[in-house]
Formats: structure tokens, sequence, C-alpha cells
């Protein structure tokens, strides 16, 4: 059994109101997750027999009026109400929102909306390698730990940041490293990161390993010599050959990968690839974000000022919304919406 307590400020009768408002879309979020339902309206729970259901106070998730209803629309937040049902059912605790943290990576709760880019991800990665292309702060990195965070069966996640690598032999050397499958060597040397690569791989070749590899193009500029960026794309385009289809590789990649790729007379080398782009979030998924992220602070906004703020933001990314939202939060003077402007202009 299920017993949701929402606290209000509202009179009795209003929050009867809204209860009746919301009950048929409650009941029908409860038995998505839980194949059934019962709906037993409580408005005092003070009066509430707890023992003729055999309940304790321990089994009410107690809720702010604002976390389940939408006072503008007078729904249910049907999409919220549905994480926080799962999270019961799974961890017997309420969702945890995302925190309002801007930079470094989103890893479990503060990963937002991705869901549609990570199924098909999934769905891609049997098939092909993948290019995962967004302008920086778009959210490459997360997506990617998010994978390796929650790896599909059969395959094996290896994550790899690139950026400080500087030589093909490094390069080798970390694989061998973070991936421990291989009996301790001596170290590659430039004259044999080749073969110790292709050792590597070759140990490797039966298992359903999913590489992700980020900061690719740093490395390769990092080779400094086009020659030798050459020699390691034409070494690397040999090795997925010979894995195929067991081993899948993702590079997460700016909008200039093409580009680059075709500067250094090696685009392909990489024609087993396709690209992925991470879109930036709908509206209605903005909206959504915001509305988590204050909640998660327990802050309060109008809903005209959570449009104003999307307005301002022109894209509607999690890490320029962060930007904007904290710049707001931290404000105090009354909010309008020529102050969000004002905030937007001079301070952001």
């Amino acid at each position: 059994a299920l017993f949701l307590l929402i606290k209000s400020i509202q009179k009795p009768d209003d929050l009867q109101l809204i209860f009746n408002e919301v009950n048929s879309s409650i009941a029908e979020c409860y038995k998505e997750v839980y194949g059934r339902t019962e709906n037993i309206p409580v408005y005092d729970l003070d009066r509430f027999n707890f023992y003729e259901y055999g309940l304790s106070k321990e089994e009410i998730y107690p809720f702010a009026e604002d976390e389940v209803y939408d006072s503008d629309s007078k729904l249910l937040k049907k999409d919220l109400f549905m994480k926080h049902l799962n999270s019961i059912k799974k961890n017997s605790q309420k969702y945890v929102y995302p925190r309002n943290i801007i930079g470094g990576v989103a890893r479990d709760n503060n990963f937002y909306d991705r869901k549609e880019v990570i199924q098909e991800l999934w769905q891609i990665l049997p098939t092909k390698n993948i290019f995962l292309s967004a302008p920086r702060r778009f959210g490459k990195t997360s997506i990617m730990y998010h994978l390796y965070d929650n790896p599909k069966e059969p395959w094996q996640v290896v994550h790899l940041e690139l950026q400080h690598i500087a030589s093909p032999e490094k390069f080798v050397a970390e694989l061998i490293k973070v991936l421990s499958l291989l009996q301790p060597t001596e170290p590659p040397t430039k004259e044999t990161w080749k073969d110790s690569g292709k050792r590597f791989f070759e140990e490797i070749g039966k298992e359903k390993i999913l590489f992700l590899f980020d900061e690719f193009l740093y490395m390769l500029e990092n080779f400094k010599e086009e020659e030798l960026v050459s020699d390691f794309s034409k070494w690397f385009l040999a090795q997925r050959q010979m894995l195929n289809p067991n081993c899948r590789f993702l590079i997460a990649s700016s909008d200039s990968l093409d580009f680059c790729l075709k500067e250094y007379k090696i685009a392909d080398d990489f024609s087993d690839f396709g690209k992925q782009i991470i879109p930036p979030f709908s509206p209605d998924a903005a909206l959504e974000f915001i509305d988590e992220l204050l909640l998660s602070e327990n802050k309060r906004l109008e809903a005209n000022l959570k449009k104003k703020i999307l307005g301002v933001v022109g894209s509607p990314v999690p890490y320029f919304i962060q930007i904007i939202l904290t710049e707001v939060l931290n404000c105090k003077e009354p909010l309008t919406e020529q102050k969000i402007e004002k905030i937007y202009r001079e301070r952001i």
C-alpha cells in the first residue's frame, strides 16, 4: 500500500478539491507502477487508523503540494509523480531531485532527461561505432558517464579521458591499464606500441566491450606530427575491423570533428562511425528541469518567471539553465521578468 501525505497551506476544502482534480491521474500512475490501485481519500491524517490497514507512519511519504500538483494547469505533475512512485517501489524512498551544480559531470540523480538519447545510443551501438556530437557544455561527458555507470548486458563499458595523452604508446598503455585483462608486460614504446596494442585487442576480441573516448581530438592534436596522426588512424581502423562486432567505440566530439578529420586527411579511416547529435532539451523538459532544481533547494518561482528564464537562455541546455537560475536565486531584490532580463544582460 502507498499513502501520500500532501502538505498544503490551503484550506481543507481547497485541498479536497485538489485531490478530486488529480485523483484519477494518481490512480492511473499507481496502476502503471504497481499493477493495481486502491484509492482511499484521507483528509485528516490524525484521525486515520493506520493499524486497520496494517500500516505504520513510516510508510507515509510526504509531499509538498507543488511537488505533485501544478496550480496553473490544475493537473497532476504526472512525469514527476511517476519518478517518485518508481523510486519508492525500487528504493523505498522518494525520488531525489537534481541539484543545481554548475560545471562538472552530472551523474546519478543530477543527470537529467536524456532517456531518448541513451535509448537510441544503445540501439545503434550493436551495429556501428558512434561519434557523439555537440557543442561544448551540451553534456557529452555526462551522457558517456551515464553509459559507464549503467551498462547494458552483455556490454562491459570502459571510459578513457584522452586530453592528457600525447602519444600512441601512452594511448595503448592507458587501454591496458584501465581494462586490466593482460598479464603485466613492458610499457609500450615508440617502437612497440603497434604490436602491444594489437595484442591487447586480440586478447579482448571475444569480450563485448564498449569503449568511451572523451576528448579524442585533443589527443590527436597532442601527437603534433601529421604523419604520426595518420599512422595511428590507420592502425586504429585495422583494430576496429579485427574486433567487429564484439567491441564498439563511442567518441565524444565537438561540431568541428568532421573538419578536423578532413584536415588530417583521415576522414576515410572513420567511415565506420555514425554521428549522433545531442539536442537541447524540449521546452517542456526544460521547464520540468527548472522546477526540479527549485524543489531541490526548496525554492519557488512563478510560472511566468520560469518561462522568462528559458526565454533569455536561448538554447535550453542544462549548463546554461543552471547558470542563469543560480544568478536569479541569488538576487536579493523582488523578481520580475524585467529583473531577470537585467540579470542576464549584466551578469551572464
